[in-house]
């Protein structure tokens, strides 16, 4: 029942149908780029660290703004796994991550640092890294 989506709802028919025009936009002559279509949806590439207490997190944060390199505290206090490679989560578009992390990215411009966010994981210190559509 749920294995094919309804023919009115393919790629081909949404984007050629004229109520949808300008609500999507291409990078092609005809707004394709290698079969798919860009700017349907943001993605965001973001480093965190993550830690157990907000107050080491508030510590961690007030470093990197004293001029810290990230990575490098990453690499020392982070309890996730992603701590071997700085902090780097890669790329990610919207769902991925649990709401109070990808609310938190989405605010963010490339290079800047969040303050302390919490989710059910802990405390996490977090770092756009990149963003595109």
């Amino acid at each position: 029942m749920y294995g094919k989506c309804p023919p009115f709802l393919n790629t081909t028919n949404v984007l050629n149908n004229p109520s949808f025009r300008g609500m999507v936009r291409g990078s092609g002559p005809d707004g394709f780029e290698g079969g798919l279509r860009k700017g349907v949806f943001m993605e965001w590439r973001a480093s965190h660290i993550l830690v157990k207490d907000r107050g080491q997190a508030g510590e961690i944060v007030k470093k990197i703004r004293q001029g810290a390199q990230f990575e490098s505290l990453a690499r020392e206090f982070s309890t996730c796994p992603s701590k071997s490679s700085g902090g780097d989560l890669g790329w990610f578009g919207p769902g991925k991550m649990v709401a109070a992390f990808e609310s938190a990215v989405k605010r963010l411009s490339p290079g800047s640092v969040s303050d302390v966010v919490q989710t059910q994981f802990g405390y996490h210190v977090i770092k756009c890294t990149g963003r595109r559509d």
